[in-house]
Parts: C-alpha cells; sequence; structure tokens
C-alpha cells in the first residue's frame, strides 16, 4: 500500500474535516486505550456519530503549545537524521 500525501496545511477547514473524517496518529493513543484525554469508547462514539467536543480554551492553548513544539522540534530532528523534515498529513487505505 501507497501512502498518498495530502498537501493540507495544518488548523485549515481542509485540514479539520480531514481529521474529522479520518483515522490519525494523534487518535492512537485512544485506539490503544492509553490516552488520559479520551477513552477508546469515546473515540469510537465520536467517529460513529460525527459528533465532537467542544474545544475550550485549555485544550486550544494545549493544540496550539503541539504545534509550536513541532515547529521547535523539527530542525532538532532534521539535525539527527541528517534531511530535511516538513509537516505532513499522509493517507494509506482507510
Amino acid at each position: 500500500m501507497t501512502m498518498e500525501i495530502l498537501y493540507l496545511q495544518q488548523g485549515t477547514a481542509e485540514w479539520h474535516q480531514h481529521r474529522a473524517t479520518s483515522l490519525n496518529a494523534s487518535d492512537a493513543p485512544a485506539m490503544l486505550a492509553c490516552s488520559p484525554h479520551k477513552s477508546r469508547a469515546e473515540l469510537v462514539r465520536e467517529r460513529a456519530t460525527g459528533i465532537t467536543p467542544e474545544v475550550g480554551a485549555a485544550t486550544a492553548r494545549r493544540f496550539a503549545d503541539g504545534h509550536r513544539f513541532e515547529n521547535l522540534a523539527r530542525p532538532l530532528a532534521e539535525d539527527v537524521i541528517g534531511e530535511d523534515l516538513s509537516p505532513c498529513v499522509g493517507k494509506a487505505g482507510r
């Protein structure tokens, strides 16, 4: 199976739509029932109904911090592997 790269900018409506209709790496802890933020049952319910909880100020801050930390960590990872990295969204199969 080949991974398709989707050219979506983080935070855009298209990116949110993709996240709402796909299983994402950030959902993996909930899938594995080891997330402190979301249970597996909550994730299954969200995917089945399309209804997600509103994002409060504290959660929005945590998301923004995560995006900022990704941007700060990327150059460090590039130094380790000796290659350029860029944020991307990939899709393989479902």
